[in-house]
């Protein structure tokens, strides 16, 4: 219980955006697998995988990065620069679906600010 008191606000947001991203990754996955609200051209069953693959790592590590766990803050870390990477390149492969590879770029920024600054390094170095 004391974990969680020491636990810094940062540390606790990035949480909440780790979920989230999990959250929007699963759903734009299915979204390029089955078609949902893009064309069919746009349809792309890799991609889809790998994204759905991404949004659970996301929400399986979010409780350890909670508790102040190193490996599942590298773990985030280095899924988060593969899910940018990966929505860098949908943007370009499937052009009318910018808007959702854009979040997902701008919450990947955002959770590596987050878990790489000072008060969190400080959390994670215990």
């Amino acid at each position: 219980m004391s974990e969680i008191k020491d636990r810094p606000f940062s540390v606790t947001l990035v949480v909440a955006v780790i979920f989230i991203s999990g959250i929007l990754g699963v759903v734009a996955g299915f979204m390029r697998i089955f078609g949902w609200g893009v064309d069919e051209a746009q349809k792309n069953v890799l991609a889809g995988s790998i994204t759905i693959a991404i949004g659970v790592i996301y929400l399986l590590v979010a409780n350890a990065v909670a508790r102040g766990s190193g490996f599942a803050r590298l773990l985030v870390a280095v899924v988060t620069v593969i899910n940018i990477g990966l929505a860098i390149w949908v943007m370009f492969i499937t052009p009318g679906r910018w808007l959702d590879s854009l979040i997902l770029i701008f919450l990947g920024l955002v959770v590596l600010a987050l878990l790489y600054n000072g008060r969190a390094r400080e959390f994670f170095g215990r």
